[in-house]
């Protein structure tokens, strides 16, 4: 999984540079992409205007499927009801949608897990995100040093993945128990923030591999 072949008890120690945003108000879509790309690449305003162009689709798709009678229906007949703003809430929730569409401007895309040839992405996949609780979290490999992170906005820190957590996270199952749902991130892995000048919210993690460790 993460490279790591040991014969001996003897340890060395790595450093690396993770990129790792906390959590603000109810803006955990905000920080799961950032943190998924290891960057400051979008804003709480930048996801707005993503929104909000997705609600004006949306409209205009029920528009062309007879507006009227559609509200109708959804209303019960009352009148003067109008289609409300779903892919951000007034706190700051942002939906999948949104988080897809920012992905997509950085080449990249969203596959759901499901259980099924899971195994499959073993080696292949670099990220994930992970909806559970109301929440949005971040996982992905981190370096040369496969290496793998929970990146989740309400840590102190980011923590190491364990093998067992990384799989789990590939089958799409929960290493704590509770329902959640899994998406695998598709695409050119973004560089890590130790390859160049980085400014932001970056730390430096140290971790302990067995000497003869090939990565």
């Amino acid at each position: 999984m993460g490279g790591i072949h040991s014969g001996t008890s003897k340890q060395k120690t790595i450093s690396f540079l993770a990129y790792h945003e906390r959590q603000q108000q109810s803006l955990c879509g905000l920080h799961v992409v950032n943190n998924l790309l290891q960057r400051h690449a979008f804003t709480r305003f930048s996801l707005n205007r993503l929104a909000r162009k997705l609600d004006k689709a949306e409209r205009r798709l029920i528009d062309k499927r007879k507006r009227n009678a559609v509200l109708h229906f959804l209303t019960g007949g009352r009148a003067g009801w109008r289609l409300d703003a779903r892919n951000c809430s007034a706190r700051g929730d942002f939906s999948v949608q949104v988080l897809q569409a920012a992905l997509q401007s950085e080449g990249l895309d969203l596959v759901r897990v499901t259980d099924t040839d899971w195994a499959s992405r073993i080696g292949e996949s670099w990220g994930f995100l992970v909806h559970r609780d109301d929440h949005w979290l971040a996982c992905r490999q981190i370096g040369d040093h496969s290496i793998w992170l929970n990146l989740d906005s309400t840590l102190a820190a980011p923590l190491i993945m364990s093998t067992d957590e990384v799989i789990a996270l590939h089958a799409g199952l929960s290493s704590r128990g509770g329902r959640m749902t899994v998406f695998n991130v598709v695409g050119p892995t973004p560089p890590s923030p130790y390859r160049r000048f980085f400014c932001g919210p970056v730390q430096k993690l140290r971790v302990n591999v067995p000497a003869d460790t090939v990565l």
